[in-house]
């Protein structure tokens, strides 16, 4: 269930809640975790957020955690939008509206039986270009699916060189990456990073998916453990960075790699959609996105039925053989 308020955006799975509160113009992700109860305030939470001059600098202005980070607002972080306007690529992205939306619509591939949607709006003072982000629930699941779509309102063309899908900031100084890795014949081989400082990076850039690196990911962050996926099978790139002022963002989408996407005024570009969801432990996720995947993303014809067999006679006769 989503509720909104004058203040609050609350989103509510089966067990777990996302909290955005509204703050200094922009949206601030104050909680992310097991399901809270109903409150008219929860100035309790994202205390550490509450006064930007604390624990920031001009090379890292803005450590408030929020689910869109501007490009060149005082952020050294990873961007979840970059584009040319007029040969300016600073933009200074604010919030404008959240409201309740039904049957929306993506050219590209979107989980199933989908439950309440909210769509969060937000605009840039630099250029004027409208950025539309989507937060879906399932009524079975603790699964979130979210997408963006960048909508040139502008009055010139604009050149997007990046659009994220998701971004979620945590206060921490550290996380835990486990990525799947390999190579053909080699391939989802579990690799787990300890990070401290810096940034960690996924990306696949041969148009698809393939079994070099996979969207799929979990970051553990202290007594949580959350996973991503993209339903999408082109070039992608995850970014899970730590600030040296103990701030955590995660960020997954289309790789930006040799993007240049050209945007005439009244275009819309949409991204993938990303989802995500957070448990106790590794197993309790995974189980999560089997289920999920069952229910929501393969063909209903087939999810809990058996399939068709498939003969790969590559090994044994390679191509010699007539059926």
């Amino acid at each position: 269930m989503i509720k909104i308020t004058d203040k609050y955006i609350k989103i509510d799975s089966k067990n777990n809640t996302l909290l955005l509160q509204q703050y200094l113009n922009k949206l601030e992700l104050l909680y992310y975790g097991k399901k809270i109860r109903d409150l008219d305030d929860y100035g309790f939470l994202g205390i550490e957020n509450r006064d930007v001059t604390i624990n920031c600098s001009n090379d890292d202005y803005m450590p408030m955690c929020t689910i869109l980070s501007s490009t060149a607002d005082g952020n050294n972080r990873e961007s979840f939008v970059k584009f040319n306007y007029k040969n300016i690529y600073s933009n200074r992205f604010v919030f404008v509206s959240a409201e309740m939306v039904e049957g929306f619509s993506s050219p590209l591939p979107t989980a199933r039986k989908k439950g309440e949607t909210v769509k969060i709006t937000s605009k840039d003072l630099v250029s004027g270009a409208t950025l539309n982000q989507y937060y879906t629930v399932f009524d079975d699941s603790d699964v979130i699916a979210t997408h963006s779509e960048f909508v040139n309102t502008s009055d010139s063309v604009i050149y997007v060189n990046k659009l994220s899908s998701l971004q979620l900031d945590f206060v921490g100084n550290k996380a835990d990456v486990v990525s799947f890795d390999g190579t053909w014949g080699y391939e989802r081989y579990r690799h787990e990073t300890a990070l401290t400082a810096g940034r960690f990076e996924i990306d696949a850039k041969l148009g698809i998916s393939s079994a070099n690196h996979n969207p799929f990911f979990m970051a553990k962050l202290g007594d949580k453990v959350i996973g991503f996926n993209l339903v999408w099978s082109g070039n992608h790139k995850e970014v899970v960075e730590i600030s040296p002022y103990d701030r955590v963002r995660i960020i997954t989408g289309m790789n930006d790699h040799l993007f240049n996407y050209k945007l005439e005024v009244g275009e819309t570009l949409v991204a993938p959609e990303a989802i995500f969801v957070c448990e106790k432990a590794e197993d309790e996720l995974t189980l999560q996105m089997h289920k999920f995947s069952l229910n929501h993303i393969v063909n209903p014809d087939f999810a809990y039925k058996p399939r068709p067999a498939l003969i790969n006679n590559w090994e044994g006769t390679y191509f010699n053989f007539t059926g």
